[in-house]
């Protein structure tokens, strides 16, 4: 179980003061390989759930919380699924969750999974499931770029 594992797993949390609703930083071309690779991923995890006997649907595109829910042959949701599907290994960037699915995360617990498929557009494919991750964090680190966000020190 996850809980019983020991030592320390970092995970970053990134603040932003503005909308990313207007973020057109990403070119066409980045953004139809991401959705390749997402959807690669998406079809490897759907495959991996059908060959462990559950049944998985995709949510629509437009769900916040999760990807996909795996049901087991009663028809009851056994798993709540986040992919995050990469390119390449799974490095030192990590891989990230919107504040949506983390609340999604919290919400189901035991029940939520993220899955993370690393080389997800090639056939080197490699699944990682880690269950209830919002369960093992025991702390929030602030660095100093939360400086950014601070009220100014009164003179």
């Amino acid at each position: 179980s996850a809980s019983s594992q020991e030592g320390k797993y970092f995970t970053y949390v990134y603040v932003s003061t503005e909308s990313r609703e207007g973020d057109t930083s990403r070119t066409g071309s980045d953004a139809r390989q991401r959705t390749a690779v997402s959807r690669a991923g998406l079809e490897f995890v759907l495959e991996s759930e059908r060959n462990a006997g559950r049944q998985p649907a995709e949510m629509p595109q437009t769900h916040e919380g999760y990807d996909v829910e795996s049901r087991n042959s009663s028809g009851q949701v056994e798993r709540y699924i986040e992919v995050k599907s990469i390119s390449a290994a799974w490095g030192e960037r990590g891989v990230t969750l919107t504040h949506a699915q983390v609340k999604s995360a919290q919400h189901h617990k035991d029940k939520f999974w993220l899955y993370v498929v690393e080389h997800a557009d090639t056939d080197e494919k490699r699944l990682h499931r880690i269950p209830n991750p919002a369960e093992v964090i025991k702390s929030y680190v602030y660095d100093r770029g939360w400086l950014k966000l601070a009220e100014p020190q009164a003179g």
